[in-house]
């Protein structure tokens, strides 16, 4: 049985279906924000284009809502879930969530300059991407 104190994560990619900072997806990150904070839930979001990449963590229950929310939503769709698993211990536990786009930086020229492949079934090359694209180490 999975105790209350335990942390989950869910690992996805999908594509958006609203404009990048367009009003719409500015209201929807709001409120996720207050969502997230409310639920216990970290993690990171990267835009790449119109791909989407996330990664987040927290108690089982907010986490099968999150990604229940997410299945649902009219904001993105062709979900790929790369994992969702029992963690000992968080990776983004430095903020409630944080983000980054193609702007800041871009998850195919980082998989260039260090020569990491990026397979569509290996979740382990975006989850460095992430705690890079955060300025994690590790």
């Amino acid at each position: 049985m999975i105790g209350a104190g335990e942390t989950w994560s869910v690992l996805y990619r999908s594509y958006a279906s609203i404009s990048e900072n367009s009003p719409r997806q500015i209201q929807i990150l709001r409120d996720y924000s207050d969502l997230v904070k409310r639920c216990g839930i970290t993690g990171y979001l990267h835009r790449e284009d119109e791909v989407l990449f996330q990664w987040f963590e927290g108690p089982k229950a907010s986490v099968s809502m999150m990604l229940d929310l997410i299945r649902c939503h009219g904001s993105h769709h062709g979900l790929m879930i790369y994992g969702n698993k029992l963690q000992t211990q968080r990776v983004f536990s430095a903020w409630s969530h944080g983000s980054t786009t193609t702007n800041g930086v871009s998850l195919f020229n980082w998989a260039n300059e260090i020569s990491k492949p990026l397979h569509p079934n290996s979740g382990s090359a975006l989850i460095d991407f992430l705690k890079t694209a955060s300025g994690q180490r590790g």
